[in-house]
């Protein structure tokens, strides 16, 4: 089976700990026999599954560049033959957050095939040590924005607040 037609079975798939294998018995048993080739096939089938939960799984890597995540996502684009589309994710500390229009480039080579699927962030006040999310709205006109464009994150900070510290994470996928 491929992986497309595998993937809502294997949502939230993990490996087994609880293989026991006898490593004395392995010594004991013929080369040549149909006991050794099972223990060949039952070996090959367990790393497989290493493999296959392994690749599914997302990393944890938050980092300044483009890193694949392991996300899949379907594709709604009929137009285009893969079933699913892998997701990236690039991580940025932005710093301090002024009042107002805070601009940073982000260094990637957005083109229109680009489709965003998150883009958040957090904000801190250092000296309080007040955490605030991005985006944030509190009232009509107390908020922080975060948009991105080809070229940068514009992070619109209306909050009446100060920030010591802030990062965004944007999370993507190529068509």
């Amino acid at each position: 089976m491929s992986f497309t037609q595998n993937f809502n079975q294997d949502a939230g798939i993990f490996v087994e700990t609880t293989q026991v294998w006898d490593v004395g018995s392995i010594y004991s048993v013929d080369v040549n026999s149909e006991e050794f080739k099972e223990l060949l096939v039952r070996l090959y089938q367990y790393i497989n599954n290493i493999v296959l939960v392994l690749n599914k799984k997302t990393s944890g890597y938050y980092v300044n560049e483009q890193f694949l995540t392991s996300d899949i996502y379907t594709n709604d684009n009929l137009s285009i033959t893969e079933t699913i589309r892998s997701g990236y994710r690039s991580f940025y500390f932005t710093g301090p957050l002024a009042a107002g229009i805070n601009i940073f480039p982000h260094g990637l080579q957005v083109t229109a095939q680009w489709q965003w699927t998150y883009i958040g962030g957090s904000a801190t006040r250092t000296g309080t040590p007040d955490g605030y999310p991005i985006p944030y709205i509190a009232a009509a006109a107390a908020y922080i924005g975060v948009r991105v464009t080809a070229t940068d994150i514009i992070i619109d900070n209306q909050s009446g607040l100060v920030f010591d510290q802030s990062n965004i994470t944007l999370k993507y996928i190529i068509v």
